[in-house]
């Protein structure tokens, strides 16, 4: 295993006042482009974390979200902005009455209330609509439709204890006043699921096709590809672990350009993209799916390890050695923070080499991959492999992160929640000076180049 010396250091810690879990932390992106954060236990307030420019410190605060008893359990939270006019909404599940007979499901969603307060926290947790549910709430997340008038609309997504996931959405005349979307046909990747979604991640592909991948209880992943202008599945592929799905992310190689797709959304063959699936599971080693547009699940690439820590429950994708080129970290209850990163196998003569995809899978709706079984790869003579760059160990099990620019400085922070509170990761200021000092001199130099070239 490399070591590398400008990963991450801890700048900062704060405990809760109890364990938090997967689905209590959430990044609340500012009108300025940096975030705060936004974590809870499971029972007590909520806390968001900011860094203080005047005083050089991050600076933690307690937050009361009204209508939220002082008995009630949290369940999961989750921040989206409708657009930078309206500011931000936060969407809280929880449990009143948790040890009664019949316990109380809810939902509350909390919006700004007054011109100046788009993103104020604290004035935000006061104005919320609450919604009790027929069902046990688990993962939450947004999403959006076109509507009737070709505009997009946002909604509020819950995933249920009855294999479904329940849509909610504003009405247009009341403001904050939320309802249940009764349309079935709204996400149709969210169809006929076997069990429990657990975790889900998409990706939209230049405005005409949204990428989803699904996760379930059972250890059933689902990735398709859907037509945003007729909202109908282009493509799917199937998929089944042998445990519970803890984690899903689609992501490119590079992290210097913005993927972009063909805007021919009837034609798979026509996407020029390369995203990339990495799947955790409860019992098993972490895989990475390639080039999953073309492949679906059929290159698979093994993150060694992974499963010698615990049970995996988290993971991230950030490029955090600034090369143009993602890195894989992954949490475990374990207590172990690891990272990976793509290597590329070389040749026999010592040279790098390209490794030879398979032959894409039939352009039917529904793909079943491998008879519908997760299998490791088999290892072939020229084939790039993860491998384990760097590791940290922690106090306390790991349970949730995010890469977030906490202190406005361009740089991510990495956010982790382990089991007795809040870490924040910074990388090495004066390491990442340096490197932008040799870049920034570079850059000259090839400027200074052209221009000897062109007299």
């Amino acid at each position: 295993m490399e070591t590398h010396k400008y990963f991450f250091h801890e700048a900062h810690f704060a405990s809760l006042p109890n364990k938090s879990n997967v689905y209590l932390l959430a990044n609340l992106r500012t009108a300025s482009g940096y975030s705060k954060v936004l974590v809870a236990p499971i029972k007590g307030k909520a806390c968001t974390v900011e860094y203080a420019q005047h005083r050089g410190e991050f600076r933690p605060e307690e937050v009361e979200f009204a209508y939220i008893p002082d008995d009630a359990e949290l369940i999961a939270i989750h921040s989206f902005c409708k657009s930078k006019d309206e500011g931000l909404v936060i969407a809280v599940t929880l449990v009143k009455d948790y040890n009664s007979v019949k316990p109380t499901y809810c939902l509350n969603i909390y919006r700004p209330w007054e011109s100046g307060s788009e993103f104020n926290v604290e004035s935000i947790s006061k104005n919320f609509c609450t919604i009790e549910l027929d069902f046990i709430p688990h993962f939450i997340f947004s999403g959006s439709l076109f509507n009737k008038d070709g505009e997009t609309e946002a909604m509020i997504l819950l995933s249920s204890n009855d294999n479904k996931v329940e849509i909610f959405q504003e009405d247009k005349d009341v403001a904050n006043r939320w309802n249940r979307c009764d349309s079935p046909d709204a996400f149709p990747e969210f169809h006929s699921l076997p069990s429990v979604l657990l975790w889900f991640h998409s990706k939209i592909l230049d405005g005409k096709q949204r990428l989803t991948a699904v996760g379930c209880q059972d250890g059933y992943l689902r990735l398709c590809l859907v037509s945003l202008e007729t909202n109908e599945i282009i493509t799917q592929w199937e998929c089944q672990h042998d445990s519970a799905i803890t984690c899903v992310q689609l992501f490119t190689e590079r992290s210097c350009q913005e993927p972009a797709a063909s805007k021919d959304s009837g034609s798979l063959e026509k996407v020029q993209v390369d995203f990339n699936l990495v799947v955790t599971s409860a019992m098993e080693i972490s895989v990475i799916y390639r080039n999953v547009l073309q492949n679906g699940f059929t290159e698979q690439l093994l993150l060694e390890d992974s499963d010698k820590y615990d049970c995996t429950l988290c993971a991230c994708v950030a490029d955090i050695d600034w090369d143009g080129e993602h890195e894989i970290l992954i949490g475990t209850y374990g207590q172990e923070l690891l990272a990976y990163k793509l290597k590329a196998a070389p040749s026999e003569d010592g040279s790098p080499c390209t490794p030879v995809k398979p032959s894409q899978p039939p352009s039917d709706q529904t793909t079943l991959e491998n008879d519908n079984v997760f299998d490791p790869p088999k290892e072939s003579q020229c084939k790039p492999s993860y491998e384990l760059i760097w590791k940290r160990s922690f106090g306390h099990p790991l349970l949730t992160m995010q890469y977030m620019d906490v202190t406005g400085d361009g740089l991510g922070e990495l956010v982790v929640v382990s089991t007795k509170g809040i870490h924040i990761l910074q990388h090495n200021l004066s390491d990442a000076a340096d490197i932008l000092m040799e870049r920034l001199m570079m850059q000259d130099s090839t400027c200074s180049s052209l221009e000897d070239t062109n007299d």
